[in-house]
């Protein structure tokens, strides 16, 4: 009987597929990742199977049952052919925060630190499959991904399409996904055909005729970067007050306020406990989910001000194309911290290497227009974790 380990997110009704999967070919889970609200269903179904808090997970805190306080270390070899992933694996790290939030040591504790654990988690269960809901691309599933690739346990996930409610079946980050060669190659596309759901027909129409199609991902950011302007632009005498009340705070970099008044604000005005989800705050170890209300809330405060000091850079940098007279080539960036970038660019998840490259390559007197993403500096999103100056 095939053993499973479930890397889910928590799609409602992932447990009833797994349980229709055990039933009809064998897959029996050894273990579950997921949000916390999945937790009563996984139990019912699976009363054996070891369950970690998907959170837990992200910040790299063992998995009750199965791993030891202190996992033991890997041998020498393994950690050899580990070292090609470890650039990236310290990059989506990016995700938990500002890079100065995260320093390089950090990083390198916080992998090691991965891989320790899930090598252990992986030898206790012994699964002859690992099944993502999707595809790795966060610090702690990509770890897991890539001691799966090197200790040759099977991987499969799911990849969300361009076509709302339509997922690709894959098991590898450098492969297609699978038979999709295989039925292109046997089956025209024929978009006409009555075989093709009509939702689905629509669908595509919408991506490949489309004058001005937009994702519904970038419309609803649109939409609340809207809504976001709204709430703080002047309507009435009062609102201008208002309005340039949360400019100036958001001006200022609360870090260099004096101390007494940190410390006021975090011991009297705003010190409720809160649990922290996915951020790795300065001076504050990583594997930490309690913090104060105030912290978290200057966190929130400090990215904004990040996005809007890097568009105010980006802005100054920026310049006409002269279309009609130069011989260029156009370059739009990828949204950071994303799966498009790393890991699905492999080495390319530095965009400045492929930028240089074709630099090298262009003909004398060609030039390369690069356009940031929408999305990076908007509100919606966490650019502020993905972009310096510097790299500008």
């Amino acid at each position: 009987m095939p053993r499973v380990l479930y890397a889910w997110s928590g799609l409602p009704q992932m447990p009833e597929v797994a349980l229709h999967l055990m039933q009809t070919i064998g897959w029996e889970p050894v273990l579950w990742i997921s949000y916390a609200h999945q937790e009563r269903r996984v139990r019912e179904l699976f009363p054996a199977t070891p369950w970690q808090d998907l959170e837990d997970a992200f910040i790299g805190i063992p998995i009750p049952g199965v791993n030891s306080a202190q996992p033991p270390t890997l041998d020498a070899d393994l950690l050899l052919r580990l070292q090609s992933y470890l650039p990236r694996l310290m990059n989506q790290m990016n995700r938990f925060g500002p890079p100065d939030h995260f320093l390089y040591d950090e990083r390198e504790s916080f992998a090691r630190n991965l891989l320790f654990q899930w090598h252990e988690a992986l030898m206790n269960t012994t699964p002859d499959v690992v099944f993502f809901e999707e595809p790795p691309n966060s610090p702690y599933n990509y770890a897991l991904y890539v001691l799966c690739r090197e200790l040759r346990i099977r991987t499969v996930y799911l990849n969300a399409t361009s076509i709302e409610g339509r997922s690709l079946l894959r098991e590898c980050i450098e492969q297609p996904p699978l038979r999709l060669g295989e039925t292109m190659q046997k089956t025209p596309v024929d978009h006409s055909s009555a075989a093709i759901p009509e939702k689905l027909r629509r669908a595509v129409a919408a991506l490949t005729e489309s004058q001005d199609f937009t994702h519904r991902y970038m419309q609803d950011q649109a939409d609340y970067d809207a809504r976001q302007i709204a709430a703080v632009m002047p309507k009435r005498p009062l609102g201008a007050l208002k309005w340039l009340t949360i400019k100036v705070a958001h001006g200022l970099n609360i870090k260099k306020w004096p101390l007494f008044i940190r410390n006021y604000r975090a011991s009297h005005i705003r010190s409720t406990p809160t649990r922290v989800i996915r951020r790795k705050l300065p001076g504050i170890p990583m594997g930490t989910r309690v913090c104060t209300v105030g912290e978290l809330n200057d966190y929130k405060t400090r990215a904004r001000a990040i996005k809007e000091h890097l568009r105010a850079d980006y802005i100054r940098r920026c310049e006409e194309p002269d279309y009609a007279n130069d011989h260029y080539v156009y370059f739009p960036l990828h949204y950071r911290p994303e799966r498009t970038s790393n890991p699905d660019g492999g080495v390319f998840y530095d965009q400045i290497i492929p930028l240089a490259m074709i630099s090298e390559a262009l003909p004398p007197n060609w030039k390369i227009y690069v356009k940031e993403h929408p999305s990076q500096l908007g509100m919606a999103l966490e650019g502020e974790c993905g972009r310096t100056t510097q790299y500008y």
